[in-house]
């Protein structure tokens, strides 16, 4: 559900027009293609991050290991876990992100 911003009143949230007053919503404004955005060094970035991201979560597997081993418990099982699930989460949006359409 949806409110009109000049009548308040209650709509569909796919018009395009108000029902009761005809307030006409502006059209969404396109990305601008020549940006920075969509240029080779951006996809070159993106590559660069999921590979480095990646690789940080499988050496962060293996210092938690060692970790484990050494015996310092509270680094192995606190800090390499919130460190490796933050990394996998960047890995996460580098991996959407370059998935994402170019505008048309």
């Amino acid at each position: 559900m949806a409110f009109c911003p000049e009548c308040r009143s209650e709509m569909s949230a796919t018009v395009v027009e108000c029902p009761s007053c005809h307030y006409s919503f502006p059209k969404l404004l396109k990305p601008i293609q020549g940006s920075l955005a969509w240029s080779p060094l951006a996809t070159a970035a993106l590559t660069a991050g999921k590979v480095l991201t990646g690789f940080g979560c499988f050496v962060l597997v293996f210092a938690a290991i060692a970790a484990l081993l050494r015996g310092e418990l509270a680094e192995a099982l606190i800090g390499f876990p919130i460190a490796f699930l933050m990394c996998l989460a960047n890995f996460v949006v580098f991996a959407r992100v370059s998935e994402m359409d170019r505008p048309n």
